[in-house]
């Protein structure tokens, strides 16, 4: 063989001379609603983030209805020449027992590769598609390899899967929107967020459409905790979803589960039910970020503000200090904004 780079080389048998090139591409977790939030798009893991951070996967210990099914993760499959030259053969492998890999979303049936460091495989298409499951914990790589006749490794490509450890929430705003793509601050925010390997999961404010938000972001948490070791808390709200945000930490203060709110973090938080500033900090939060404006008659004078209960915030901005520069209605699409909160979330909480 003479290597044309990572993923290709020469392959020589006794009739043909092929170059062969395998490729393997994670995909980030998908979520479906209402329990998990609002959908994301199918976003792929990049090539330079697949062996370092890795792609994230849940750890596979809640019950869902099989339809429902969103913990395994998608991994494509890519192969040159195909069809598979004689004397080629291709192998799934594994470093270790924490990963297994099936053929399907679901993870029924009789996995590809559940016993051994590997198994053969058949590629039958290319692209095709096999999805990986994390059924305990820890972290594990996982490869496909191109063999010869001789069963001597020809190439192979790598992905690195690590287990969440935490989870982060976000709600928007009254009359906003979660979507992805983004039409809003909080969206683009969220999606950042998770293209940076976390378990995000976004959620609407409690309107009249969606008046079970808040339970179902309370309920999220409580599982990532109990079935998923996710025990690592975030938890971000735009003007009405700061009050969620509140009311969400303040539910959890009740609840017996094991795990720590890391972080929160509020941009022009107003109380639920009400529009008056929402100036509690969140309850026990180890972190809080606070960003405000001093609102206007463009947005009727609506605001968030200091946080006024002792403990006050942690980190906390008036954008409108010394120059008014944000409305209510803009403050959550400020790119330093975001950028003060991602910062640090990322300093306080593992993917």
């Amino acid at each position: 063989t003479e290597s044309l780079g990572p993923f290709a080389v020469f392959f020589y048998s006794a009739v043909e001379a092929s170059i062969l090139s395998v490729d393997i591409t994670a995909h980030r977790p998908y979520t479906e609603g209402p329990d998990y939030g609002n959908p994301f798009q199918d976003h792929e893991v990049p090539d330079d983030q697949e062996e370092n951070p890795g792609a994230g996967i849940r750890i596979n210990g809640d019950t869902e209805a099989a339809a429902n099914e969103n913990d395994l993760i998608e991994v494509e499959l890519e192969v040159a020449p195909f069809p598979v030259p004689s004397g080629v053969q291709y192998f799934l492998r594994r470093n270790n027992s924490n990963i297994k890999v099936w053929d399907n979303r679901q993870g029924t049936g009789t996995a590809l590769l559940d016993s051994g460091t590997e198994a053969a495989f058949t590629v039958t298409a290319s692209p095709m598609s096999v999805w990986v499951e994390n059924p305990s914990g820890g972290d594990a790589d996982f490869e496909l390899v191109a063999k010869d006749s001789g069963g001597n490794d020809v190439c192979s490509d790598k992905i690195h899967f690590y287990p969440f450890t935490s989870v982060v929430v976000l709600f928007e705003g009254e009359f906003g929107d979660p979507a992805d793509p983004p039409q809003t601050g909080i969206s683009q925010l969220a999606l950042d967020i998770y293209q940076n390997g976390y378990d995000v999961h976004l959620y609407n404010e409690p309107d009249a459409g969606d008046p079970d938000t808040e339970i179902d972001a309370f309920n999220e948490i409580e599982n990532a905790a109990q079935n998923r070791q996710a025990n690592s808390v975030a938890i971000i709200g735009y003007s009405h979803g700061g009050g969620s945000t509140f009311n969400v930490s303040e539910a959890l203060d009740n609840d017996p589960t094991a795990f720590n709110l890391n972080f929160t973090a509020y941009i022009d938080a107003v109380t639920q039910d009400a529009i008056t500033q929402e100036n509690r900090r969140p309850v026990n939060s180890a972190f809080h970020v606070n960003y405000y404006q001093e609102g206007s008659l463009a947005d009727g004078w609506l605001d968030g503000g200091p946080i006024n209960n002792p403990p006050g915030a942690d980190f906390e901005v008036n954008v409108d200090d010394p120059v008014a520069t944000e409305t209510h209605t803009t403050i959550d699409d400020d790119a330093a904004v975001h950028a003060g909160i991602t910062t640090r979330l990322y300093q306080r909480i593992n993917r």
